[in-house]
């Protein structure tokens, strides 16, 4: 039987080699231009606990020592675990997202990923509704299917929040602003490593009574929590 991770690789071995072109992001290996942002993380991550599963819209743009780090190795899966191993781990999108699961004593291993996972073309504010309805259905929601159903799904940003919520119905989503969004709401959630103390009393209770609901953290007049009901339907 195959292994979370191994079902994973199998999955990012298929999206480097037949990923289809979309009018609204870049696909060019020539020019180091690649899918990115599909890593199972488990280096000093405890097997044996609950992990989670943390998912934006699309990686951000490539830089040039990225991008050339790509034409010298090729474009490939494995590349771009080493690349994220060596580099991309350290960027603030990750190691605050990787505190903010461990602050919620999520210590198992960690699955991001994205909707999309090419980068935007120049210019492009919004990715179209088909470009990531083609790719969640190539990509993500297999890759949801390999791991286990009590893992928390963590949405970040609005739109993978939706879509989340809505296709998997039988998992706990909730959804974050963007970890490193100019807007600054992420912090008003999780500053200096402490979850804002509402929304962590109500993490406790939703991971404890396994409720499966959707929720996302919001603020309205200065009051921050998640927004979800008391009671649920069974």
């Amino acid at each position: 039987m195959r292994s979370i991770k191994d079902k994973i690789h199998k999955i990012g071995i298929e999206m480097m080699k037949n990923h289809p072109r979309y009018h609204d992001t870049v696909f060019d290996p020539k020019r180091g231009i690649v899918p990115r942002c599909l890593i199972y993380e488990d280096e000093n991550r405890n097997l044996s606990r609950r992990g989670s599963v943390i998912v934006g819209i699309n990686p951000g743009q490539s830089n040039e020592p990225e991008r050339e780090f790509y034409k010298k190795t090729g474009a490939s899966y494995p590349a771009t675990i080493t690349y994220w191993d060596d580099r991309i781990k350290k960027l603030r999108y990750y190691v605050h997202g990787r505190a903010f699961v461990d602050a919620l004593k999520l210590r198992g291993p960690i699955l991001w990923t994205e909707l999309v996972k090419c980068e935007s073309q120049p210019g492009i504010r919004e990715l179209s509704v088909q470009t990531i309805r083609d790719s969640i259905n190539r990509y993500l929601f297999k890759e949801l299917e390999a791991i286990p159903g009590d893992w928390l799904l963590i949405a970040v940003g609005g739109e993978a929040f939706k879509i989340l919520s809505y296709h998997f119905p039988d998992r706990i989503v909730i959804g974050i602003p963007h970890i490193t969004s100019a807007r600054g709401q992420f912090h008003k959630l999780f500053s200096k490593n402490v979850i804002n103390p509402i929304a962590k009393q109500q993490l406790k209770k939703l991971l404890r009574d396994n409720k499966l609901v959707a929720t996302a953290f919001k603020c309205r007049n200065g009051d921050c929590r998640f927004d979800y009901p008391q009671t649920y339907s069974k």
